[in-house]
């Protein structure tokens, strides 16, 4: 079952590659042999939670290709362009400044939640 969601998640890779570098053939070999190479490294890698682990890496890393990554190219004018670019819905809460104390506390044990919404934040009333 592992080895069927690491190539589904190779393909995958491979899928938002071609839509992150589409028309650059240069980006798309390049990107190619260096996630093949990532692949080779860890094929023999027997340790199902590292494996697990990897697998979970893969859909960040697409996730990362597919929603946090744009391509510019230099036009004419000498300015950098990027088409088809989408908006990302970013939520619609409003977001505070954390507390010093409270970013101590959360360096220091569980990271999650380090950038709170004020729906998080309990009321005053």
């Amino acid at each position: 079952m592992q080895k069927a969601a690491v190539v589904q998640g190779y393909r995958r890779l491979l899928r938002a590659r071609g839509k992150l570098f589409n028309g650059d053939s240069r980006a798309l070999r390049e990107s190619q042999v260096a996630l093949r190479a990532a692949f080779e490294v860890n094929r023999h890698e027997a340790d199902a939670n590292r494996i697990n682990d990897m697998i979970k890496d893969i859909g960040e890393a697409e996730d990362m290709m597919l929603h946090g990554l744009v391509q510019a190219r230099l036009n004419e004018r000498g300015n950098y362009e990027m088409q088809d670019v989408k908006p990302v819905d970013l939520g619609s809460g409003e977001f505070q400044p954390i507390d010093p104390a409270e970013l101590e506390e959360q360096q220091r044990g569980d990271r999650s939640g380090i950038i709170s919404s004020s729906k998080d934040k309990p009321s005053s009333n």
